[in-house]
């Protein structure tokens, strides 16, 4: 009797597993489709340094498409909307530890 029941659980705690990871889906938003970027700075910038860089992105990508500055220790840069034009410029850029694409993910 309680081999059988242990069996239910183990069988229930799979199956809600699988319909879980079936509920996480990524989202393609608009922004997504609008070439919305990440760029992720070298940590090794000082303050200034740092203020100068997003300064000249901010120039270079137009400070319109500049959606989000962040300043957190662990994590300095900036979300924008960026043409692949100048997407190919900043990736060039010494300052620039990585790049990613920008997108929403949720659970439904």
């Amino acid at each position: 009797m309680k081999f059988n029941i242990l069996r239910y659980i183990t069988i229930l705690v799979l199956l809600l597993t699988l319909v879980n990871s079936k509920l996480v889906k990524r989202k393609i938003t608009e922004r997504e489709q609008v070439n919305s970027y990440i760029i992720v700075l070298k940590e090794e910038l000082n303050t200034q340094q740092f203020e100068d860089k997003i300064s000249t992105l901010s120039s270079l990508i137009g400070e319109e498409n500049v959606t989000q500055v962040y300043r957190m220790t662990g994590f300095r840069g900036l979300a924008a909307n960026i043409p692949d034009s100048i997407l190919e410029k900043v990736k060039t850029d010494e300052s620039v530890e990585y790049i990613e694409k920008d997108s929403t993910v949720s659970i439904n």
